[in-house]
């Protein structure tokens, strides 16, 4: 059974990049683990600066641990279903502030 990431990006240029890099990330914490447990990421929703990924349950600490070393992103929540996933990637409010310039 797949889990669901919800993860935010400081910008949406930047939401192809981090995709790329979890996966690079992941993959050389899982090791040899990688393809024994089928591992995978499907990215499932795009809306503005968030993404949902489909990720195998086994392989989901190995992605929520690649997030960490990731300094523009953010894992809002994991959750079980897609809709759920889908549903609250609209409604949680937004981390980053895309309307205000940082410092």
């Amino acid at each position: 059974m797949p889990r669901y990431m919800v993860i935010e990006a400081r910008g949406v240029d930047l939401l192809p990049q981090l995709y790329r890099e979890l996966i690079i990330k992941a993959k050389d914490l899982a090791g040899v683990d990688w393809d024994s447990k089928g591992c995978y990421a499907v990215p499932i929703f795009i809306h503005a600066n968030r993404l949902v990924i489909k990720v195998p349950t086994p392989c989901i600490t190995w992605f929520r641990s690649a997030m960490l070393s990731i300094d523009y992103a953010v894992t809002v929540r994991v959750t079980g279903t897609a809709r759920k996933a889908k549903a609250q990637a609209l409604s949680i409010p937004p981390i980053f502030n895309l309307n205000k310039e940082e410092p």
